[in-house]
């Protein structure tokens, strides 16, 4: 069941329906419910994979809390499984087995939807058991709860139990103004994603499709820039109405993006991009890393940068151009502390204005060219791509595109800005948003909703795309 879709929305409609008539206790019960059955439409085995993993992690942080002499040896046991089935999973070990067995009959073991998202969510639940952050969750079913929510099983963010458990024993109340704000984030999102980000993904496709289209540098730039763009949408798009729907039920969940395009460092923008998977690595890798090295000095580093931003290219997937994207952007981040003390004094000689600006700019451009390797399929294809691009002497203005490209690319970078506006001042538009009168809003809605069926379902050429993180 796909985000963007009519049978989401009534899906949806139905749950915040039936779930504000329930009584508190059945409540956290009928979520469970309307989980499951969201991941039941995916694979019908889906949801009993996915209760058959939280129970184990459920019983391992129960043994976690009694252990006293083995906890490590518990922990490293549990969380290994856990990534060892990724990589089964990933990167079809299972099927290889199997052909290898049979001699070359082997069946299709699909990845289960959003296993790298709630796998990470029980990897920290158990580290954060272990290390006395919190306790063990001593129901199963609030639990349960944690891991299946639908809202962000399937691309997340990756909630960290310690903010998502605690709200599930809260007495939900909820009221218009709730139910307004979590309503405007999940239009703005179906608004961002079809109108925009899908419009871009049918215009810059084709260019990734056949690297021949075009020997324009400048016109590969735009189509780098393009699928930036994008990307950004695409995602935030999902981030907006996994927030929205949450905050109809009552859950506060965390932005997944505040303003990265705003980033006047790599190092800035990882802070502020894809935040709970950032910030997840940051606390669980790199930061303990960075304490063993600590003797290193400024040097120290270097090693955990490059090893977590490798283990952020192999997670989004097993080829050449994933490996490449994060090994470059492990490279950029160490730069980027190597270089922090000059970059603090060369901030207090220069206009803070001009720095800030040449700061976002440089850091945009290199975003622009090591994203590339997140769309193409292999390592050669990015790099004939930024060959292309730096090659100057093919720059030229007839870069073959019609004018639809430039209005759409225009204003989804006007979009891009406006949603960078509302991330860095979220809870202020949301709440000016509340108090508009009910003519109003429901006139905003309108728009939205008459863009989105002449832009995006009915509109020219228009063709429905998945989210793209649902593959991660």
């Amino acid at each position: 069941m796909t985000f963007t879709t009519l049978y989401f929305l009534v899906f949806v409609a139905v749950v915040v329906l039936v779930y504000l008539l329930l009584p508190q206790k059945i409540k956290p019960h009928f979520i469970i419910l309307a989980s499951l059955v969201f991941y039941f439409f995916w694979k019908a085995w889906a949801p009993v994979f996915i209760i058959a993993f939280a129970l184990f992690n459920f019983v391992m942080a129960k043994v976690l809390a009694k252990q006293k002499s083995k906890k490590f040896f518990v922990l490293l046991m549990s969380v290994s499984l856990s990534v060892i089935l990724f990589f089964v999973f990933r990167y079809g070990i299972f099927n290889g087995i199997i052909a290898a067995i049979t001699g070359g009959n082997t069946i299709m073991i699909l990845f289960p939807l959003g296993f790298s998202y709630y796998m990470f969510k029980c990897v920290s639940y158990l580290i954060d058991v272990n290390n006395g952050t919190i306790a063990p969750e001593p129901r199963f079913d609030y639990f349960l709860i944690y891991v299946t929510y639908f809202p962000e099983v399937s691309m997340g963010p990756i909630t960290r139990a310690v903010d998502f458990l605690p709200q599930i024993r809260i007495k939900k109340v909820i009221d218009t103004t709730a139910l307004n704000k979590g309503l405007a984030l999940v239009a703005w999102g179906f608004f961002k994603k079809i109108v925009f980000a899908d419009m871009l993904a049918s215009m810059i496709n084709p260019y990734y499709n056949d690297l021949t289209l075009s020997n324009n540098g400048f016109a590969w730039f735009f189509v780098a820039f393009g699928f930036l763009l994008q990307l950004y949408l695409d995602f935030s798009a999902y981030t907006n109405i996994s927030i929205g729907v949450s905050k109809m039920l009552g859950y506060d969940i965390k932005p997944n993006f505040n303003a990265p395009f705003f980033s006047q460092s790599i190092s800035e923008f990882w802070r502020k991009w894809h935040i709970s998977l950032s910030s997840w690595l940051a606390d669980y890798v790199f930061t303990p890393l960075q304490f063993l090295l600590r003797r290193l000095g400024k040097f120290a580093s270097i090693i955990p940068a490059l090893i977590t931003f490798t283990l952020i290219g192999v997670w989004h997937g097993g080829t050449s151009s994933y490996l490449v994207f994060g090994f470059s952007m492990g490279v950029l981040v160490a730069i980027d502390a190597i270089v922090a003390r000059k970059r603090k004094k060369l901030k207090k000689t220069l206009p803070k204005s001009l720095f800030s600006t040449v700061g976002i700019i440089i850091t945009m451009l290199l975003n622009i060219l090591v994203f590339v390797f997140m769309r193409t399929g292999v390592a050669a294809d990015g790099f004939a791509i930024i060959d292309k691009i730096f090659s100057f002497s093919t720059w030229s203005l007839q870069l073959g595109f019609g004018l639809e490209f430039f209005i759409i690319f225009a204003l989804s970078i006007a979009v891009a800005i406006c949603s960078h506006i509302i991330e860095s001042r979220k809870d202020k538009f949301l709440d000016g948003f509340a108090r508009l009168k009910l003519p109003v809003t429901w006139l905003v809605y309108l728009v939205v909703i008459f863009a989105i069926v002449l832009f995006g379902y009915y509109g020219p050429g228009y063709d429905a795309i998945e989210f793209i993180y649902i593959g991660f």
